[in-house]
């Protein structure tokens, strides 16, 4: 079953039939004429946009075009018509034709020595019972108070308005929506800036409704565009509304009509031909027409289905996808549909409107165990456009309402970082999610972070900290730092290590809305004891309520009054880690890394004068041949003329 995941979508399956007793099917080809190598560029360039050879530029394989980008060899095609076969549709990626024949002339094209296989193609239709879903409770209790208006939950929930803030709106990013239709009438979608369309059911350019389509044809994928790109003010914000579009109609809703997954791969080759960035799609392939066989959850591996494989093929030429989980979670179906189970694909479940699991949301894992979903964002109650109406807004359920916000989301991205690949692209997404360290197959990774994927990918362009100086004075220590930062800042966090103990939080600093940068910070540490050596954290807080670790310092306040061996920070730790001490007095000394059983492992000071004062060592984990040591329990030990101190450092691989 094709299904478009909102949930006043009803389906039915209809009969496979064409003109009484012939059928559609795809026909495989065992190879593409003799075409040499050395051609390939010269051959695949005439349909290939340079935006589509910019996007596989920065996969970095070389080269550039393969097998699958070739045309199909022009003398199959013409015997398959001398046979009386109607082509629909010619697929590159697959080297296959779909279309119709009668079921006498299948032998004869099995027959054919440059044919691979005979394949029906998956069909059926669905009628459409329109109802909008309305505000849950939660929402309606919501006072609205921002330029996103309604929009506002389903944008702030996964860090949108941050990301806008810092001038990131999808622009450079080219979109390929691929569902039931488009109208551009809404006065929220005036400004989309579409680079090409085209109607996949009539072979037309016009995918707002034509002769012949259903009143309602239009309307879902209006919705889903919408939520993606819509613009105007107090009512309706999308994520990427600065991108550029490419509006595929694919999806049909009249009743008794049929609809093929080839419609699919066509649309998904056309949107690489023209440079597509992202694909979105609220697609979904379970159960088909009666006679044919129903794929089933062991179908569900990332390998079967077409739709899949024309989707992990997209990601393989640059373009990251994303699909809606579906809505499948209290049916008897329960699981992900494909293309969502494609191991390259970005599957996106629903939550409910207050951030939890949503019960209507499908389920993971793929048949081989794989996670999915990949990531979640709100599919409850998310506020679009009424399509039938030029300026009217209502809200909306489903996971196709989740996949835009994703989608969106992962434009504004690659905007922030043009060369991220599909792959990366995901790594970043998933590791910077709400459940990144405890993944499930209701909500995946978890809630998308756009505030944490930004920080990640633009480091110190998002964020920098700069003059971060103490200074102590009479029962005092005085912190001061200069901060220049391109995203909104809630809170710094001071926090403060006394001698041994561990750091503890001694004072926040709000940070007023719409600050100016660069902006000197300062903060007084009243609670002091004189000859004390203080260890300062400066951590800052960011909207959404990630943290950072920024810096770190000591201030020494007085002259050092006994010898001490502070405790290693960090700890554990598997990297490097600073051993701090201190002399009263000038002499000789000796700083020693031993393990459990007392050997020697390294000698950072052997026999050294010092004089008074405090002093940091490093220790990078390794012994005194230089090759890493062992996970586990190191004692840290200084011997002076008088005295012996030791602590434990633990070191982890």
């Amino acid at each position: 079953m094709r299904t478009i995941y909102c949930l006043f979508i009803t389906l039915f399956i209809i009969a496979d039939n064409f003109a009484g007793d012939g059928q559609r099917i795809w026909i495989y080809f065992k190879d593409k004429g003799k075409v040499e190598f050395q051609n390939y560029q010269t051959i695949v360039s005439s349909h290939l946009s340079g935006q589509s050879v910019q996007r596989r530029l920065k996969l970095g394989r070389s080269p550039l075009y393969d097998f699958s980008d070739l045309p199909l060899e022009k003398t199959y095609l013409q015997q398959l018509k001398q046979l009386g076969f109607i082509i629909y549709r010619q697929s590159r990626w697959f080297n296959a034709v779909s279309g119709w024949i009668d079921d006498k002339t299948v032998t004869k094209l099995n027959a054919l020595s440059f044919v691979l296989k005979i394949e029906k193609v998956r069909k059926y239709s669905y009628s459409a019972d329109y109802e909008p879903s309305g505000p849950d409770q939660w929402s309606l209790g919501k006072r609205i108070q921002s330029e996103y208006g309604p929009s506002e939950n389903q944008d702030k929930m996964i860090g949108i308005p941050q990301a806008h803030s810092m001038g990131f709106h999808g622009e450079g990013i080219r979109i390929a929506l691929f569902d039931s239709g488009f109208l551009l009438s809404h006065e929220s979608l005036q400004h989309v800036k579409v680079i090409a369309s085209w109607d996949f059911i009539q072979g037309d350019s016009v995918v707002a409704n034509g002769q012949g389509d259903a009143p309602s044809q239009q309307n879902h994928g209006t919705e889903v565009l919408a939520v993606i790109a819509g613009y105007d003010p107090m009512q309706l914000i999308g994520p990427a509304y600065a991108a550029e579009y490419l509006l595929a109609k694919t999806e049909l809703i009249t009743s008794e009509t049929h609809l093929e997954e080839d419609n699919w791969v066509a649309a998904a080759e056309w949107a690489d031909s023209l440079g597509a960035d992202i694909i979105s799609t609220s697609l979904g392939y379970s159960t088909f027409d009666s006679g044919q066989v129903d794929y089933t959850y062991a179908d569900m591996d990332g390998n079967t289905t077409i739709i899949t494989r024309a989707a992990d093929l997209a990601v393989s030429k640059g373009i990251a996808v994303f699909a809606a989980a579906g809505n499948e979670g209290l049916h008897s179906w329960h699981y992900i549909t494909a293309p969502a189970d494609g191991d390259s694909v970005i599957a996106v479940g629903g939550v409910q409107s207050n951030g939890s699991p949503w019960a209507t949301s499908s389920y993971g894992p793929t048949v081989d165990g794989r996670i999915k979903p990949d990531l979640s964002a709100q599919g409850q109650s998310v506020y679009s456009v009424m399509p039938t109406s030029l300026n009217g807004y209502n809200y909306f359920s489903g996971t196709s309402m989740a996949c835009p916000l994703a989608a969106g989301a992962a434009a504004i991205i690659l905007s922030a970082d043009s060369t991220l690949t599909p792959m990366q692209l995901r790594e970043v997404m998933i590791s910077t999610a709400s459940q990144a360290q405890s993944p499930d197959n209701k909500m995946g990774y978890g809630l998308i972070n756009l505030e944490k994927c930004l920080v990640q990918i633009l480091d110190g362009q998002v964020l920098q900290l700069t003059n971060f100086t103490a200074n102590a004075g009479a029962g005092k220590n005085e912190l001061s730092w200069t901060a220049v930062s391109a995203i909104d800042i809630k809170n710094w966090i001071i926090g403060r290590q006394r001698g041994q103990a561990e750091f503890q939080i001694i004072g926040q600093l709000a940070v007023p809305a719409g600050q100016s940068y660069p902006a000197v910070f300062n903060f007084t540490d009243l609670d002091i004891a004189g000859g004390e050596l203080y260890r300062y954290r400066l951590q800052v807080e960011l909207v959404l309520g990630t943290i950072y670790t920024m810096d770190t310092l000591v201030v020494q306040s007085a002259i050092p009054a006994q010898v001490a061996l502070y405790q290693n920070f960090p700890n554990p730790f598997n990297t490097t880690t600073q051993i701090l001490f201190s002399l009263p007095k000038a002499q000789k000394v000796s700083l020693r890394i031993y393990d459990r059983t007392g050997r020697q492992v390294k000698a950072l000071i052997e026999n050294t004068a010092l004089t008074t004062s405090y002093y940091h060592c490093f220790w990078d984990g390794t012994g005194s041949d230089g090759s890493a040591v062992a996970s586990g329990v190191y004692f840290i030990v200084l011997t002076t003329d008088l005295d012996q101190r030791v602590i434990k450092g633990v070191f982890l691989k």
